[in-house]
């Protein structure tokens, strides 16, 4: 028997009836490709964590790209027959306008990101399966992708009155408001605006959706961070003496190092020392998260086995799991009770039974799996494969 496990693509439109019984089970696929014929016999099959199920017709070609791929009326022009395109990464789709041509693609899935005109999504949009985002712009506007920083030397060589879309826009500096005011028709933001409270009324009544973006208004003393990590290197560069960090806020050096240089914090999420805790809610004015890193804690991101003589060895444990955690059957309950502090699971963990309960208590926090090593099922990411089966696994594209 068969197994297929932890593909991104698996084309089985080629398989025979022979080879399909053959399967025993398909987990973890981002796709599947099958024909008309097969599909009602490749649904009996056991599977698990699967993304997309493409059932194509006869004469449909299968056109596969990873990466950035472009597609072009050139392109479309060129095509004999119609065609399914699945794209990992990002698929630009250029202005197109003729349906013809886009009725040419008979199925179009996306693991990514699409960027496509609004009258030619109107034509595919049956047609689409997308799983990540889709930036829509219109006839006429200029797209920017990631962030644009409001600054002269960013406007000078701009076409006068663009309409610009873009993802994040950043205008903390000062700027020439006439060059910006006739060099932008109007804005559109597709993510957030990050702006100081100077410079909000000369930029606001040219952004077109600025009653529903995400907003960021900064007075002069903030500095502004998508994300940060404040250690002995990071911190002497900084500008100023309060810190605006949009998404996560790492606190690495000492509460009195950073007493020296920062006066203020709002962040989004925060990580800092448990030593440093109480002192920095001083200067910490908003945040929706905060963590405490312990120093004598394990980070385990691979493969580690506890055993009752390790146990014997230390005077406590504290475990962060990222990966496979496992408690050998050595280790006495009453060793684990007095030995391990706590765990923060984001992985997998195994124990045997009469661990379980403690190992339970223990997890502060537990965002992965726990189980038993002794569990009735050997499992290995909810999928049992006998030593008779032969696996195929990690990997882009298989065609069988």
């Amino acid at each position: 028997m068969k197994v297929y496990k932890n593909i991104g693509l698996l084309d089985l439109r080629k398989a025979t009836r022979e080879e399909l019984l053959e399967v025993k089970n398909i987990e973890n696929i981002g796709t599947i490709i099958v024909t008309d014929e097969q599909a009602a016999l490749v649904s009996s099959i056991e599977q698990s964590n699967i993304g997309t199920f493409l059932t194509l017709p006869d004469g449909i070609e299968l056109v596969i790209q990873n990466g950035e791929y472009r597609l072009t009326k050139v392109m479309l022009e060129a095509i004999e027959s119609q065609v399914c395109l699945v794209v990992s990464g990002k698929l630009y789709v250029e202005p197109i306008g003729d349906a013809a041509l886009l009725n040419k693609i008979y199925r179009c899935t996306i693991n990514g990101r699409i960027i496509i005109m609004d009258k030619d999504l109107g034509v595919l949009t049956r047609k689409l399966q997308i799983n990540g985002d889709s930036v829509i712009y219109k006839e006429g506007e200029r797209l920017i992708e990631g962030k644009f920083i409001l600054e002269d030397n960013n406007m000078y060589g701009v076409t006068p009155n663009t309409k610009l879309v873009v993802d994040q826009l950043i205008a903390l500096e000062n700027f020439d408001e006439a060059l910006f005011n006739e060099t932008f028709e109007n804005i559109r933001v597709l993510k957030s605006i990050i702006v100081s409270k100077d410079n909000i009324r000369k930029v606001a009544s040219k952004i077109e959706n600025y009653l529903e973006v995400e907003k960021h208004v900064l007075t002069p003393e903030y500095q502004y961070f998508d994300k940060l990590t404040l250690d002995t290197h990071t911190i002497t560069n900084l500008k100023a003496p309060k810190l605006y960090v949009r998404g996560k806020l790492v606190i690495e050096v000492s509460a009195e190092m950073l007493f020296e240089k920062v006066t203020g914090i709002i962040c989004k999420s925060l990580e800092v020392n448990e030593s440093d805790y109480d002192a920095i809610l001083n200067i910490l004015e908003k945040a929706e998260n905060v963590k405490i890193i312990d120093p004598d804690a394990i980070t385990n991101t691979s493969v580690l086995k506890i055993s009752d003589f390790y146990l014997k060895t230390i005077k406590s444990l504290s475990i962060i799991n990222y990966g496979s955690l496992k408690f050998d059957e050595s280790v006495s309950p009453e060793e684990l009770e007095e030995k391990l502090v706590k765990i923060e699971n984001y992985g997998a963990v195994k124990c045997p039974e009469a661990l379980y309960g403690i190992i339970m208590k223990k997890a502060k926090v537990n965002h992965g799996v726990i189980k038993t090593s002794n569990a009735k099922k050997e499992e290995d990411e909810h999928t049992t494969i006998e030593i008779s089966d032969q696996l195929i696994s990690n990997m882009g594209t298989f065609e069988l």
